[in-house]
């Protein structure tokens, strides 16, 4: 992903740039393959600063499609009608020192990527 102003291919910047538009993400709801990996949830966590939820269903994708069918065909009112269907699991902290580090190391690659470009043209 390509974020304007950054022109790095990073989930970083896209993170930064819509925290600077909207408010802080806070939290993260996470389904599919992640789900099989403590590791990768700890490692998400404190990359992204937020709070990660693990439902108690691994199976979002095809939960929202259903609730979205729902809407479309009348049966439910609007989206929130997922809330009711999921229960909350896992939640997994970050460790903000980590974090600090991760975001450190990310703004260090932008550098680079940038003087990079630079010297390329």
């Amino acid at each position: 992903m390509e974020v304007p102003g950054r022109g790095s291919p990073s989930l970083h910047p896209a993170q930064w740039e819509i925290q600077g538009l909207f408010e802080p993400i806070e939290e993260i709801r996470v389904t599919g393959g992640l789900l099989g990996s403590s590791t990768w949830l700890r490692i998400a966590a404190d990359m992204f600063g937020a709070r990660i939820h693990v439902p108690e269903t691994p199976e979002g994708s095809a939960l929202g499609a259903a609730v979205m069918a729902w809407v479309a065909l009348g049966w439910a009112a609007d989206l929130t009608a997922a809330r009711q269907l999921t229960r909350p699991g896992a939640l997994i902290e970050p460790d903000p020192h980590t974090h600090g580090l991760y975001r450190q190391q990310v703004e260090k690659a932008d550098r680079i990527l940038q003087a990079v470009k630079v010297a390329r043209e």
